[in-house]
């Protein structure tokens, strides 16, 4: 009769501490068989006799069977490593006041000047320009009318002298009036005729009341058309400053809401054409007048440069028969006069 042979089931945890062994709580990781002891009776089977030991259980879906330990030198000494290191704590929430901190530090170390090519080469750009402008300040408020030039400085003084004259005129004359109203002597009388004085001068201001008296006649030739409305305007100004009281150009008279306009080749005064050569009468000391259309860069040699002639004569008497027809203003209202309970 042949002999069976039975293979031997080699147990290697057997005679092995429970660490080698690597026993855990959970006993299902592993595969675990019964049998007895090696060198034991159950060990070893009779020939002819079926083996009695029991089959192998199939390991559980996820479990993977070994047929011996691992040893502990076989593992890499990374992973030993990693298994034996202590956990890193987990990250705390940062302090507000630390954080706060660092911004301030970080923006104080950033806001401190350093002192590179740029720096440098913008402070002293800087202080250049400072510099500069202080000095212009300076030489602008000592020169003042330094830099005016010759005919300037006539045009300025003069007018300087004639606005003098005219407010020393009506000191004396407000001055004599007061002195009459408080002697006291016919004042109804005195203060009446004061009134129709001062009705007349308002009348021929306005340009409701003819005017006669010493002046100047200047005529414009203008054959080339070049003399327009802000040439007109200029000649009336410096006839103002140099004391016209009444002016008249052509056929109209001149108060002071009155405005030239060009249209087309022709200009206008208060809407109404004006005729060339131009004609402007004007009533106040002849000689200032006169004066002041001749000086140099004045309103001769602004006609001059435009083609044209000016002619200036004066006269002893000049008569201005030219009437301005007021509106009545649609928006401006007399303020009346206070009582003497307000004040």
């Amino acid at each position: 009769m042949k002999r069976l042979k039975v293979p031997r089931v080699r147990l290697p945890w057997l005679g092995k501490s429970p660490r080698d062994r690597g026993d855990t709580a959970d006993g299902a990781a592993r595969h675990t068989s019964t049998g007895a002891p090696r060198g034991g009776a159950a060990g070893r089977t009779s020939p002819g006799m079926p083996s009695t030991a029991p089959p192998r259980a199939a390991p559980e879906r996820g479990i993977v069977a070994t047929t011996g330990s691992i040893p502990r030198q076989s593992l890499p000494s990374s992973v030993t490593s990693a298994a034996s290191a202590p956990s890193p704590p987990a990250p705390s929430a940062p302090d507000p006041d630390d954080s706060r901190d660092a911004t301030w530090r970080r923006l104080r170390r950033m806001g401190k000047p350093r002192m590179t090519r740029g720096n440098l080469l913008a402070t002293g750009l800087t202080l250049c320009l400072g510099f500069a402008i202080a000095t212009q300040i300076q030489q602008t408020q000592e020169t003042g009318l330094t830099s005016l030039r010759q005919d300037e400085l006539v045009r300025v003084l003069d007018d300087v002298n004639q606005r003098s004259s005219r407010l020393d005129q009506q000191v004396r004359e407000l001055e004599a009036q007061r002195e009459v109203l408080t002697s006291g002597a016919n004042t109804a009388a005195e203060a009446a005729a004061q009134a129709q004085k001062r009705l007349d001068q308002l009348s021929i201001l306005a340009g409701t009341a003819p005017a006669r008296g010493p002046g100047i006649a200047l005529t414009i030739s203008d054959p080339s058309g070049a003399v327009r409305g802000p040439v007109l305007l200029d000649v009336l100004q410096e006839l103002r400053d140099a004391g016209a009281e009444v002016v008249q150009v052509g056929g109209v008279r001149v108060v002071a809401g009155s405005f030239f306009t060009d249209a087309g080749t022709s200009v206008t005064l208060d809407g109404q054409p004006l005729s060339r050569p131009f004609v402007f009468l004007a009533i106040g000391d002849p000689k200032t007048m006169a004066s002041a259309m001749q000086i140099p860069g004045g309103i001769v040699d602004t006609a001059r440069r435009l083609g044209a002639n000016a002619v200036i004569e004066e006269r002893g008497t000049v008569e201005i028969t030219a009437l301005h027809t007021p509106k009545a203003p649609r928006y401006a209202q007399p303020v009346p006069e206070p009582t003497g309970g307000n004040s």
